[in-house]
């Protein structure tokens, strides 16, 4: 019996992670209602764009005249130039100078086929929606600098400072995690640092950097602040923006999620130390897996109403698929603190 679980649990392993779907979301889509050149920031009738696993909401304020106040706003603005900041060219171009998978951009033309990508401020974010295709963990995406915070940090402006290694400056993204309401992890990324006491190393982004999330970190939302060693008495001098493209999340198989007929109960959620399933049918295999498609625990309940020890399992989505010994299938979802 103990032969044929391990081979059932390393059969299962390999369909599943063999079947691992990416799915990313590159914003190129956009480029149907933004024409080259404009922004999309919520002033008009578009307030947000939706991908196939997330939604990205736009911030315009109509205060004052109206201003792009939060969030975010799609852009095929292109000004890389390095010189004097300048809100009015500067606040919606990226430093790279176009979308990360632009290569073909031609800066002398202003030609491009791909070249839209997402302006953030402080305090943007995101939230994946696995119940339309199954998102479950950002595996990774693409940021750099804005040019008006790069010229900003380069040559200094009427608010903030030029950067230098004798004031060991910095400027950082900090990406947190979160599952439901609880913080899961935090990132930090350097978007420019003179900290360094070999100035070979200092530098500011004017690249796409990737930024990968190992299977540990695994959320349902992100949220990006960020943090600067220029601060004055109304908060951070350089200007609080950055550029992100290139999202890249992890989908369940649709095949194993049609098995999965139906839903069983589980119970404290989120749980710390076990989990109880309430299922229609005793003697169940019951599979456990990470986000990432990883099987990381197989195990039997041989009750309608039995726990799970997961104090070996490490915080973070989980996904339970079970088998009955008529054949049934069953599955359920929890979250490890």
């Amino acid at each position: 019996m103990k032969k044929t679980i391990i081979l059932f649990a390393l059969l299962f392993t390999s369909i599943f992670v063999n079947a691992q779907i990416y799915e990313t979301e590159t914003f190129e889509g956009l480029t149907s209602v933004i024409d080259s050149g404009q922004v999309l920031n919520g002033k008009s009738m578009f307030k947000k764009y939706e991908s196939g696993f997330g939604s990205f909401q736009f911030g315009w304020d109509t205060s004052y005249g109206g201003y792009w106040a939060k969030n975010w706003a799609a852009s095929r603005v292109i000004f890389n130039k390095e010189e004097t900041s300048d809100f009015a060219k500067h606040l919606y171009a990226a430093k790279p100078g176009y979308g990360c998978e632009s290569a073909d951009y031609d800066f002398v033309s202003h030609s491009g086929s791909k070249n839209v990508f997402l302006v953030g401020q402080n305090n943007s974010g995101f939230r994946l929606n696995p119940t339309t295709r199954n998102a479950t963990q950002v595996v990774q995406l693409r940021i750099s600098n804005s040019t008006y915070a790069f010229n900003s940090m380069k040559f200094g402006d009427f608010v903030g400072k030029k950067f230098s290694a004798a004031d060991k400056d910095s400027f950082v993204l900090i990406i947190t995690g979160f599952l439901g309401s609880q913080k899961q992890f935090s990132k930090r990324v350097y978007l420019a640092d003179y900290r360094f006491t070999d100035v070979n190393k200092n530098f500011m982004l004017d690249t796409w950097q990737i930024v990968k999330f190992n299977q540990n970190e695994t959320a349902d939302s992100l949220s990006f602040t960020m943090e600067s060693s220029d601060n004055g008495q109304f908060g951070m001098n350089t200007p609080a923006f950055f550029v992100m493209d290139n999202v890249t999340v992890a989908l369940f198989p649709s095949s194993l999620n049609k098995i999965a007929t139906k839903v069983v109960s589980s119970f404290p959620n989120p749980a710390t130390h076990s989990i109880q399933f309430q299922i229609p049918s005793a003697d169940t295999k019951v599979m456990i897996y990470q986000s990432n498609g990883m099987l990381c625990k197989l195990t039997q309940i041989q009750s309608n109403l039995d726990s799970v020890n997961i104090d070996d399992l490490s915080a973070g989505l989980y996904v339970v698929k079970m088998q009955n010994a008529l054949g049934q299938t069953f599955n359920t979802k929890f979250i490890k603190q």
